[in-house]
């Protein structure tokens, strides 16, 4: 069985999806808890995790993930 390679560089369209993080991210979480857009890493193949920071007292250096992926 031959080993599958994936790309490191971010998918151009999943990491311009900021915007549809934060409001992701913005839906699961309490009222004004989710900060700054805080970077990105490639997960694979069209599939990028963008990260925000907490700003929910009791969670400081925490941060919220959301996993962005494309069909094609």
């Amino acid at each position: 069985m031959s080993a599958t390679t994936r790309s490191r560089t971010p998918d151009r369209l999943c990491a311009e999806a900021v915007d549809l993080a934060r409001t992701a991210a913005e839906e699961a979480a309490a009222p004004g808890v989710v900060g700054e857009h805080a970077g990105m890493v490639s997960e694979g193949d069209r599939v990028v995790t963008h990260f925000f920071e907490c700003k929910e007292l009791g969670y400081r250096g925490w941060r919220w993930a959301v996993t962005v992926a494309r069909a094609s």
